[in-house]
């Protein structure tokens, strides 16, 4: 299980080595420093896009991105997106104190 952005690998974890059933991908856009909760700022978004997944015949497979909580919000209090109820294939993330 890893990252690929912009053709850099990152992340490399074996999927033998995840403890739980792997069924669908979760992305926490957190940082570790709880001064800045979110990377991106209301002028300067973090942009994701084309998310895809191996699948257990090692073909990348297409997915999107579904907001779980109210439009616009994520788990932490000043985490802000444009993903969409129903899935987005592109969206941004931000810090709204910035």
């Amino acid at each position: 299980m890893y990252f690929v952005i912009n053709n850099g690998t990152y992340g490399t974890v074996r999927l033998s080595s995840i403890p739980f059933s792997r069924n669908q991908i979760q992305f926490f856009g957190e940082t570790h420093n709880t001064e800045d909760q979110c990377p991106g700022s209301a002028s300067n978004k973090l942009s994701m896009s084309s998310a895809m997944y191996k699948n257990t015949s090692n073909t990348w497979v297409s997915t999107t991105a579904i907001n779980p909580y109210t439009y616009g919000y994520g788990y932490l209090d000043t985490m802000r997106n444009d993903i969409l109820l129903y899935g987005s294939s592109s969206w941004n993330i931000w810090d709204d104190r910035y």
